[in-house]
Protein backbone atom coordinates (compact mmCIF):
# COMPACT_ATOMS: atom_id res chain seq x y z
CA UNK A 1 0.00 0.00 0.00
CA UNK A 2 2.91 2.39 0.50
CA UNK A 3 3.27 2.61 -3.30
CA UNK A 4 -0.26 4.04 -3.67
CA UNK A 5 -1.77 7.40 -2.88
CA UNK A 6 -3.82 7.75 0.32
CA UNK A 7 -7.13 7.38 -1.53
CA UNK A 8 -6.11 4.15 -3.25
CA UNK A 9 -4.62 2.78 -0.03
CA UNK A 10 -7.80 3.60 1.87
CA UNK A 11 -10.00 1.86 -0.68
CA UNK A 12 -7.57 -1.07 -0.85
CA UNK A 13 -7.72 -1.47 2.93
CA UNK A 14 -11.48 -1.29 3.36
CA UNK A 15 -12.99 -4.14 5.37
CA UNK A 16 -9.54 -5.48 6.26
CA UNK A 17 -7.86 -5.67 9.62
CA UNK A 18 -4.73 -3.57 9.95
CA UNK A 19 -2.64 -6.77 10.18
CA UNK A 20 -3.68 -7.56 6.59
CA UNK A 21 -2.38 -4.27 5.20
CA UNK A 22 0.64 -3.50 7.39
CA UNK A 23 3.93 -5.24 8.03
CA UNK A 24 3.79 -4.42 11.76
CA UNK A 25 1.16 -3.06 14.12
CA UNK A 26 1.39 0.75 13.97
CA UNK A 27 -0.29 1.06 17.37
CA UNK A 28 2.67 -0.78 18.94
CA UNK A 29 5.09 1.83 17.62
CA UNK A 30 6.49 4.26 20.22
CA UNK A 31 6.23 7.05 17.62
CA UNK A 32 2.51 6.30 17.09
CA UNK A 33 1.89 6.19 20.84
CA UNK A 34 3.67 9.56 21.25
CA UNK A 35 1.55 11.06 18.47
CA UNK A 36 -1.64 9.74 20.10
CA UNK A 37 -0.66 11.18 23.49
CA UNK A 38 0.34 14.56 22.05
CA UNK A 39 -2.95 14.93 20.19
CA UNK A 40 -5.11 13.83 23.10
CA UNK A 41 -8.50 15.51 23.08
CA UNK A 42 -10.36 16.35 26.23
CA UNK A 43 -7.85 18.47 28.09
CA UNK A 44 -10.19 21.43 27.58
CA UNK A 45 -13.96 21.26 27.55
CA UNK A 46 -15.86 22.56 24.52
CA UNK A 47 -18.26 25.40 25.18
CA UNK A 48 -20.77 24.10 22.64
CA UNK A 49 -22.61 20.78 22.17
CA UNK A 50 -20.54 17.98 20.65
CA UNK A 51 -21.40 14.99 18.47
CA UNK A 52 -19.04 12.02 18.77
CA UNK A 53 -19.22 8.67 17.06
CA UNK A 54 -16.89 5.72 17.29
CA UNK A 55 -16.50 2.22 15.89
CA UNK A 56 -16.48 -0.48 18.55
CA UNK A 57 -13.89 -2.44 16.57
CA UNK A 58 -11.91 0.57 15.32
CA UNK A 59 -8.43 -0.68 14.49
CA UNK A 60 -6.79 2.78 14.44
CA UNK A 61 -8.36 4.63 17.36
CA UNK A 62 -9.35 2.16 20.07
CA UNK A 63 -12.96 2.35 21.22
CA UNK A 64 -11.83 3.03 24.79
CA UNK A 65 -10.14 6.26 23.62
CA UNK A 66 -13.38 7.68 22.18
CA UNK A 67 -15.44 6.47 25.12
CA UNK A 68 -12.99 8.05 27.59
CA UNK A 69 -13.25 11.40 25.77
CA UNK A 70 -17.04 11.17 25.93
CA UNK A 71 -16.90 10.35 29.64
CA UNK A 72 -14.52 13.26 30.42
CA UNK A 73 -16.65 15.78 28.59
CA UNK A 74 -19.91 14.43 30.02
CA UNK A 75 -18.45 14.64 33.53
CA UNK A 76 -17.66 18.31 32.86
CA UNK A 77 -21.25 19.03 31.82
CA UNK A 78 -20.66 19.22 28.07
CA UNK A 79 -23.79 18.21 26.12
CA UNK A 80 -22.33 15.25 24.22
CA UNK A 81 -24.37 13.27 21.73
CA UNK A 82 -22.69 9.85 21.42
CA UNK A 83 -23.25 7.06 18.93
CA UNK A 84 -21.23 3.94 18.43
CA UNK A 85 -21.20 1.52 15.53
CA UNK A 86 -20.11 -2.15 15.53
CA UNK A 87 -17.66 -1.33 12.72
CA UNK A 88 -14.01 -0.58 11.91
CA UNK A 89 -12.48 2.90 11.55
CA UNK A 90 -13.16 3.72 7.89
CA UNK A 91 -16.56 2.03 7.70
CA UNK A 92 -17.67 3.86 10.84
CA UNK A 93 -16.46 7.18 9.45
CA UNK A 94 -18.45 6.73 6.25
CA UNK A 95 -21.53 5.13 7.84
CA UNK A 96 -21.78 7.86 10.47
CA UNK A 97 -21.73 10.82 8.08
CA UNK A 98 -25.52 11.11 7.50
CA UNK A 99 -26.33 11.09 11.23
CA UNK A 100 -23.51 13.52 12.00
CA UNK A 101 -24.71 15.91 9.28
CA UNK A 102 -28.29 15.65 10.55
CA UNK A 103 -27.09 16.50 14.08
CA UNK A 104 -25.08 19.47 12.74
CA UNK A 105 -28.09 20.73 10.75
CA UNK A 106 -30.08 20.77 13.98
CA UNK A 107 -27.45 22.90 15.69
CA UNK A 108 -27.29 25.31 12.74
CA UNK A 109 -31.09 25.61 12.93
CA UNK A 110 -30.75 26.54 16.63
CA UNK A 111 -32.52 23.37 17.75
CA UNK A 112 -31.56 22.59 21.36
CA UNK A 113 -29.71 19.47 22.37
CA UNK A 114 -28.88 18.12 25.79
CA UNK A 115 -26.83 15.23 24.50
CA UNK A 116 -27.23 11.69 25.74
CA UNK A 117 -24.64 11.54 28.53
CA UNK A 118 -27.14 10.13 31.00
CA UNK A 119 -28.41 7.50 28.55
Amino acid sequence: MKRNCVSLSTVGGLFRHRSEVTVRDPLASPAWQLALRSSSLGTRSPDHPVYLYQGTVDELIPYRVGAALRDRWCARGVPVEWKDYPLDHVTTAVTGIPTALEWMAGRLADEPTRGNCAA
